[in-house]
């Protein structure tokens, strides 16, 4: 003890001895140091010593530091030679003599007791320490990376050790290619040891692109090993705004990576659960927050799942797994628990083991079953539609707000099965056998003895089936498929839920089960139903097979491969349904679940089918209806296993019509009730009902029948109805084959018709054939005529037709062949007719004008371009062409009119250029004339002109007379009849008459004659008699 006392004091005095000698002489000291440069190696480094000996002569130190430096050198001298010691020593005072002189005084007295304490090789740390310190601002650094600051740094020992103090705004763990930064934190640098104990401050994930302010660690009390290239930080705060708004607790974990490309870092572990909002604008999480890199995880614990919500004011979604994923745009995870709720409902979209993904991008969710465990065969639940759908995806656009199903459909599966959840066929317990046991029976057996339903530990369960534990569970992972339990894989537990007893009393045929399945066909993951969560209708499309019962009596065919489901299990479809002899067609039919039938709303077609007739007539009648409804079984035997005679029936409305050739004529059918549909339905199907007629009359009662080949019959007998416009019909009815026929009369104030077959429809009557009068009393001529056609177009007009050589009788004393028009349209009182107008009155006296247009009115009539014949007694004929006549039957009398053509007579082959010309029927005289009193011309073979006043044809004599009021030219002769008047035969030679002047051309002086006789010769020369 004595001898250890005696070499401190030892040291002491050296030390105090060397300090003094140094003090006399200070040119010493610089002469020692400057000795020393030649065994300096290094260009650079013999520069820091020679600079240092400058700034030591030129005073730059003050007294107080150079005693210490002094000090600081006599250290080194008393240890091995290292020049280290003096390059980092004298470069750290060059730097801060310069830039910080105060901080040189404080960092060489807070080291000026302990230097000489210090190992070898703590000194050499602690000099190269201090001058990267201030400066590089390098804490410390080691191989291939090294920590560096900004802020402040001061120096302390405590029993002989460097400590720095800290106060940063920055710490920096970096390298070439990477850096980790601590911000705004305060603490202390044990050089020995190499450690970092600090308090507070912040870390982010900048490296990786993310901002400070969206995502940073808040720091309490850590320590850092600084020889360590990670950071593992506990008890941290991350506050993350990027994606969604998260505050939670947990472990912070960065690593500086050797090579450029980023490794997973920095991390973050959560250590509670938290609840993470909005995510992604509707999301939210609650789990264990972990974060790597640029990743988020969301982990559940050890008792609990983690659970994503998403809800916006329509539909809410609930997806439930281990771990979620985040990463850019997309959230996902590889099992969740998904269920979608419709609206404010309990009911939901369901699938307890699923894939998840949501792209921000597209704004979609899309969910698939996976296919390596149990629960990936059992099928989507969708409870709102009541439907079990064995779809391998569905997606959610939460944009569109609807959901789509789809699978892959490969192999041989090439359809997609929606089922009623009530839905059991003996195959599908046959399904759960094992062994020589049914898993389903095993389960009751369970159940019967113990009398439990929930809780259910799967260690008894095994107990009691005296298994092991993992066949145990494999027996309630398939009853799982089959949504008959409900496992709690944390607790080891399960709950029989209320599927299992129905369908295990479905089995007993203790529990009305049904059998409704739909199969729709799929290609390539084809979108093949999709739901509207607005108006929460369902689509399914390209179905291919729909089941209501098996075995079932009827088939229902699609139109367009498309079903609506809009409640539960009820649905609208576009379909035609084939029971025994009878086709419904509809493009609404609406399957009721709870009334079990087919209400068919709209007008729909009832068709009744004679299979024995050929294809184009087999059917017999179409009776369209709205709301009729088919019964297809009791409500208590949806599952068609009691066989019920009485089912299906259908049930007509009091909108059941069967409608003719056009939709005016309808028979209206009482409601009624068709109990069976097999063979002998025809033969017993018993109408009643009542005729109506558009626009004629409401409502005429009658019998009906049913004829196998034509359908329903209506007749109704001996009845005086009024119909149309003040019209009334009279006689028999008969509606068949889509035609309703009429034998009796109608009649009305001008006219009546009778005919033994009338053809009827909404805008005509028809008949082929039948006899008609006009009342003496009407308004219109008097016609009769026996065996002609009627078509009567209501409101419009009245056309009666001559055929076969029938004729009008008109105007009693005259005939008319074609066709009369009684316009209903107009106010003036005359008919319209086309064909020929025929007198035969006076047989010696005969004639007949066609005309495309006669109007003929009570006493009168006109044509126009009319075409004239004349016959006489001595069958001389008589024509007049293109012209148009005016007939008063008072007067006897026929006025002519030219047209465009002059009249032509063809007896005389003579042109007649006059207006106009008059027929006395009483003298048969026909009289040409022109209505200004101008001169006309009669023209024979284009070689004799007349120029006459007029000119008259006698039918009886067959005779041509010209009256003028002037001179007639005849070669050299001017002649003047006497009175006007001659005549001329049929050649347009004039006859012999007196001629009251004559006037004799010659040379000279003209001769004049009075009262003379002329003739004619066939060359029309005159000769004058005596």
């Amino acid at each position: 003890m004595e001898l250890c006392c005696f070499k401190k004091k030892y040291i002491i005095f050296l030390l105090l001895f060397s300090v003094n000698l140094f003090a006399v002489d200070r040119d010493l000291f610089s002469f020692s140091v400057s000795k020393k440069i030649k065994y300096i190696e290094g260009k650079e480094n013999k520069k820091i010593v020679k600079q240092f000996l400058k700034n030591w002569k030129s005073n730059s130190f003050n007294k107080n530091d150079k005693d210490i430096i002094i000090h600081y050198v006599s250290s080194f001298e008393n240890r091995s030679f290292n020049q280290e010691y003096y390059i980092n020593f004298f470069s750290f005072c060059n730097y801060l003599v310069v830039n910080n002189s105060k901080k040189l005084s404080n960092w060489l007295n807070s080291s000026f007791s302990s230097i000489n304490n210090l190992s070898d090789f703590d000194l050499d740390i602690y000099l190269q320490t201090n001058y990267k310190l201030v400066k590089q601002n390098i804490l410390f650094e080691i191989n291939d990376f090294s920590w560096s600051f900004s802020g402040d740094v001061s120096l302390s020992f405590r029993n002989n050790k460097p400590y720095y103090s800290l106060n940063l705004d920055t710490l920096f763990l970096s390298n070439d290619y990477n850096e980790i930064i601590i911000y705004q934190t305060q603490g202390e640098f044990d050089l020995i040891n190499k450690t970092l104990n600090a308090k507070g401050g912040y870390m982010g994930w900048e490296r990786i692109g993310v901002p400070i302010s969206d995502r940073k660690v808040l720091l309490d009390s850590f320590e850092l090993d600084l020889t360590n290239r990670k950071i593992n930080l506990d008890n941290v705060i991350l506050e993350n705004n990027l994606h969604f708004k998260i505050i939670t607790q947990g472990k912070f974990i960065d690593y500086l990576s050797r090579a450029k490309k980023q490794n997973s870092y920095p991390k973050f572990y959560a250590n509670k659960e938290a609840k993470a909002e909005p995510i992604f604008n509707g999301f939210s999480c609650f789990g264990l927050i972990n974060i790597l890199k640029d990743k988020i995880y969301f982990k559940s614990n050890e008792d609990s799942f983690v659970k994503l919500i998403y809800e916006d004011e329509d539909f809410k979604g609930e997806f439930i797994g281990k771990s979620f994923s985040l990463k850019d745009s997309t959230l996902s995870s590889g099992k969740v628990s998904s269920k979608f709720y419709f609206n404010e409902s309990n009911d939901s979209i369901f699938h307890p083991e699923m894939r998840f993904l949501y792209n921000f991008n597209d704004n979609q969710i899309s969910l698939n079953r996976l296919n390596n465990t149990y629960l990936s065969d059992r099928p989507i639940l969708n409870s709102f539609h009541g439907l079990n759908i064995y779809a391998d995806f569905f997606k959610i656009n939460l944009d569109q707000e609807k959901i789509f199903f789809s699978s892959t459909c490969l192999n041989d599966k090439n359809y997609i099965l929606f089922e009623s959840v009530d839905y059991y066929e003996d195959s599908r317990y046959k399904d759960l056998n094992l062994s020589d046991l049914n898993m389903l029976d095993v389960l009751f057996n369970y159940i019967n003895r113990y009398d439990k339903r929930n809780n259910i530990l799967v260690n008894d369960f095994a107990l009691y089936m005296d298994m092991t534990f993992d066949k145990a569970l494999h027996i309630i992972s398939t009853l799982e498929i089959f949504d008959f339990i409900d496992y709690n894989s944390f607790s080891e537990t399960f709950n029989i839920k209320r599927r299992a007893f129905d369908f295990y009393n479905s089995k007993n045929k203790k529990y009305d089960y049904d059998q409704l399945s739909i199969e729709s066909l799929c290609f390539l993951g084809d979108t093949v139903s999709t739901i509207d969560m607005n108006d929460l209708t369902m689509n399914i499309s390209n179905v291919k097979k729909i089941n209501l019962q098996f075995d079932s009596s009827y088939d229902i065919n699609l139109n367009d491969e498309e079903i609506i489901f809009f409640k539960n299990r009820d649905f609208v479809m576009n379909a035609n349904l084939k029971i025994g002899n009878f086709n419904i067609k509809s493009d609404s039919v609406v399957f009721s679940y709870n009334d079990f039938n087919l209400f068919y709303p709209n007008y729909s077609d009832f068709e009744i089918i004679n299979s024995g007739m050929k294809k184009n007539r087999e059917c017999v009648e179409k009776i369209v209806f709205k709301n009729g409804f088919l019964e297809i079984d009791s409500l208590t035997n949806k599952s068609g296993i009691v066989e019920n005679y009485d089912f299906p029936k259908f049930h007509f409305s009091d909108s059941t019509f069967i409608y003719g050739n056009d939709n005016a004529i309808i028979l209206n059918l009482h409601p009624m009730t068709i109990n069976y549909f097999d063979e002998i339905a025809i033969d017993n199907l018993v109408f009643n009902g009542s005729l109506s007629v558009k626009n004629a009359f409401e409502s005429l009662t009658g019998n009906m029948t049913l004829n196998k080949s034509t359908g329903i019959n209506f007749t109704s007998n001996d009845f005086i109805l009024p119909f149309f416009n003040n019209d009334s019909i009279q006689g028999d009815f008969n509606f068949s084959d889509s035609e309703l026929r009429f034998s009796g009369k109608i009649k009305n104030k001008d006219f009546s018709y009778f005919s033994s077959n009338m053809l009827i429809n909404s805008s005509k009557i028809s008949s082929k054939k039948g006899d008609l009068i006009f009342n003496s009393s009407s308004s219109y001529p008097s016609i009769k005529a026996d065996n002609i056609s009627m078509d009567y177009v209501l409101f419009d007009s009245i056309k009666f037709n001559s055929k076969n050589k029938r004729l009008f009788s008109l105007y009693d004393d005259y005939s008319f062949f074609g066709e009369i028009i009684l316009d209903l349209k107009i106010e003036d009182v005359y008919l319209t007719a086309s064909g020929n107008f025929i007198s035969s009155k006076d047989p010696d006296f005969l004639f007949d004008i066609s005309s495309d247009l006669f109007l003929f009115s009570k006493n009168s009539f006109i044509s126009a371009n009319s075409i004239i014949n004349f016959n006489s007694s001595n069958n001389e004929k008589f024509n007049l062409n293109g012209i148009s006549l005016e007939f008063n039957l008072k007067f006897d009398s026929i006025y002519f009119f030219r047209e465009n053509l002059n009249f032509q007579i063809s007896s005389l082959n003579a042109d007649i250029d006059f207006q106009a010309s008059l027929l006395d029927l009483k003298s048969r005289e026909l009289k040409f004339f022109n209505l200004d009193s101008s001169q006309g011309i009669c023209s024979f073979n284009d070689k004799i002109n007349y120029n006459i006043n007029s000119m008259f044809f006698n039918f009886n004599t067959q005779r041509v007379s010209f009256f003028t009021d002037n001179f007639l030219d005849f070669g050299s002769h001017k002649l003047f009849p006497k009175d006007g008047f001659f005549e001329i035969n049929n050649k347009g030679v004039p006859f012999d008459f007196i001629a009251e002047k004559i006037i004799k051309k010659r040379f000279g002086r003209d001769l004049i004659y009075l009262d003379k006789k002329v003739s004619f010769d066939e060359k029309m020369n005159c000769f004058i008699q005596d």
